[in-house]
């Protein structure tokens, strides 16, 4: 006791503690943009810009493009509908984003579905870009930045398994084979059915191999190669019950809701027909020049090539059929293939006139593209054409129509699909120059500018084998004023131009065609018509709350 006293008196009273700063970034956030477009930090940038990084890909569990931008307000997915093609079909703020998607900049516009096991960061821009996307742009684009080799030697995976057979594996490897020298592979496995539903099934796999040489020298060239192949069985979804009665004197009595026919897991489509396939490979070749520690010369070459071949069931949903415990099987199909040559020379840096410092990017892009959209026809065991109608009422085709509470989705069937032959085919030559630079008058005032202009030549062959054309030059603007409240902080405006032309689509979705024959509601002469024009206005603020 006597030794514990004496110790008690002569501690210290009071113990203070060294301050201890503890910084880093967080990996939650981007602070800067993968596209050099974006001549300043996001906080400073006077646009609306989301950017999903890549720890909030694996966080978030996401396996596709739709899973990782479900939370992203004003987004939502199309699935088919009104002559659009099935694959990650985007609109941004409801606009059609099919043709302002785009893999480290340069526009991937073939129609399909897409992965994110290579991918390190997801960007969102919204609202009328065409200064940064080009042609399309009205509701905004979406960027996805591919995983690049490193300068250091790490392995990740990851293997899932879950409930409706869902087996998930990945792996991310990098190796330094010199100082100078990286690779780095990717590859993907996925097999699944769909939980809740009897009969759909999603399967892909995917490979993305990279090297780099030149790792942390002036001239750096890096090689990369990724192929995706799909193989599903699509999932229509289910039909709606629609219900009409006149009553004397009043206007019509319309019921009109979804139903599975007191089943969830009913599938209405046909597993002997139906089917999902799809490949895409993209070859990119990128060389960089650093003049300085901030400027330097880039230059990107790409050729991509994808097919999509599917027949999908869509339940009758207008016919009346439902309320007679029938489903019409009316099937959708495409065949297409698309392929891509691209260019881009990009000049970036910063410099200072006077007091004013400038961050800029100044761009030359070239491109060639070409689709060519095929469709099926349905035939019996003797070679007899089977009509895409509404056979529940005519009765010629088994296959055409089921039951809507126990339908015979297994079942075998003796009839075939063929392939029309007669494709429409599309092509698309782009040349482009842009500028962008963000200007800073002073601590508090920033001025973001870009401007692009692009001579747009495109046509497209119908089935009669004629052909419609049209060249058109886009000029668009994008003009920001910021105020700097603070470091982290700012209040912005700005505004923006977007020019969709005719065939901006290309044939991969149900955008204005220059076929006046073609679509649902022909126009006779759309071969004529100019671009729509879109501007838009912003006024907003942002704050960096996760600020060191």
């Amino acid at each position: 006791l006597v030794s514990a006293n004496v110790l008690a008196q002569s501690a210290p009273a009071t113990n203070t503690l060294s301050t201890v700063t503890v910084t880093g970034d967080s990996p939650l956030k981007a602070d800067q943009a993968a596209s050099s477009k974006f001549t300043a930090p996001l906080v400073d940038t006077p646009k609306t810009v989301q950017v999903i990084t890549e720890e909030v890909l694996q966080q978030t569990g996401a396996t596709s493009l739709q899973e990782a931008l479900k939370a992203t307000p004003g987004i939502t997915f199309g699935n088919g509908e009104g002559g659009n093609p099935t694959g990650d079909q985007a609109f941004i703020r409801g606009m059609d984003a099919q043709a302002s998607t785009f893999v480290d900049g340069m526009r991937d516009i073939a129609a399909g579905s897409r992965e994110v096991f290579n991918l390190e960061a997801i960007e969102v821009i919204k609202g009328a870009d065409s200064a940064y996307a080009g042609r399309g742009g009205a509701g905004g684009a979406i960027n996805l930045a591919t995983k690049k080799a490193k300068n250091e030697n790490f392995i990740a995976g990851d293997v899932s398994l879950g409930n409706a057979d869902y087996k998930r594996a990945t792996i991310d490897l990098n190796r330094k084979i010199n100082d100078t020298t990286a690779f780095r592979l990717n590859a993907m496995t996925h097999d699944s059915e769909i939980a809740g539903r009897e009969g759909p099934k999603s399967k892909r796999w995917g490979i993305a191999p990279t090297i780099t040489f030149g790792l942390g020298t002036p001239d750096q060239l890096t090689l990369s190669y990724q192929h995706l192949d799909v193989d599903d069985m699509p999932d229509g979804g289910v039909p709606y019950y629609y219900n009409s009665k006149t009553i004397p004197g009043m206007t019509s009595d319309v019921t009109l809701r979804p139903t599975n026919g007191g089943n969830r897991n009913n599938w209405y489509g046909l597993k002997a027909r139906d089917k999902r396939k799809e490949q895409s490979d993209l070859f990119t070749a990128n060389y960089e020049h650093k003049f300085s520690d901030t400027n330097k010369l880039r230059n990107t070459l790409r050729w991509s090539g994808s097919e999509q071949d599917y027949i999908w069931t869509q339940p009758d949903d207008s016919q009346g059929n439902v309320a007679n415990d029938k489903v019409w099987r009316r099937f959708n199909s495409r065949y297409s293939k698309t392929y891509t040559l691209q260019n881009a020379t990009e000049f970036t840096g910063k410099a200072e006139t006077g007091s004013i410092k400038h961050s800029f990017a100044l761009g030359l892009e070239l491109s060639t593209e070409r689709s060519k959209v095929d469709s099926y026809s349905m035939v019996d065991a003797n070679g007899n054409a089977i009509a895409n109608s509404n056979q529940c009422v005519t009765g010629l085709s088994p296959y055409m129509c089921t039951s809507l509470s126990n339908p015979n989705g297994n079942d075998p069937w003796t009839g075939s699909m063929v392939r029309a032959n007669a494709f429409t085919n599309y092509k698309t030559d782009t040349a482009s120059l842009y500028a962008f630079d963000t200007l800073t008058l002073t601590p508090q005032w920033i001025v973001n500018g870009g401007l692009r202009y692009d001579h747009y030549k495109t046509s497209v062959i119908n089935t009669k084998s004629a052909e419609f054309g049209r060249s058109d030059n886009l000029l668009n603007y994008q003009l920001g004023v910021v105020y700097k409240l603070q470091p982290d902080a700012s209040i912005y405006a700005s505004i923006g131009t977007s020019s969709t032309p005719g065939n901006a689509g290309l044939g991969q979705g149900a955008d204005a065609s220059l076929d006046p024959t073609g679509g649902r509601a022909p126009i006779t002469n759309a071969d004529l018509l100019k671009p729509e024009k879109t501007r838009s206005y912003e006024l907003g603020t942002k704050s960096d709350l996760m600020a060191n």
